[in-house]
């Protein structure tokens, strides 16, 4: 069976798959840097702090999220460079976090 994905909000994913495509294509339609507006700024640090509840994955004090892009190492291509969620702190600092990861391991 499926698992499926429920937000603050009262948004249900019926699979993990669904909410990954709504967050991607969010994040891609947002300009860099700018602030998610609500609900979806208040669902993504939600299921930011139950990801990081689940996987013992260090937690910030989150106050707001925007998007940046992150350049990481693949094996065999070089570098690739991908717009990403990150949660900012209260003094603005960002932590950028993987939102797919985020749901799968919420999912239920």
């Amino acid at each position: 069976m499926a698992k499926s994905v429920t937000t603050q909000s009262g948004r249900v994913f019926l699979t993990i798959k669904d909410a990954q495509a709504y967050y991607r294509a969010l994040r891609e339609t947002l300009p860099l840097d700018s602030l998610l507006p609500e609900p979806d700024r208040s669902d993504i640090l939600d299921i930011y702090r139950r990801y990081c509840a689940a996987d013992a994955y260090p937690m910030v004090a989150a106050v707001n999220v925007t998007t940046k892009n992150e350049t990481r190492a693949v094996a065999g291509s070089g570098y690739v460079t991908t717009k990403a969620f990150a949660v900012l702190d209260a003094a603005g600092a960002k932590t950028v976090f993987s939102v797919d990861k985020a749901l799968s391991a919420v999912a239920v």
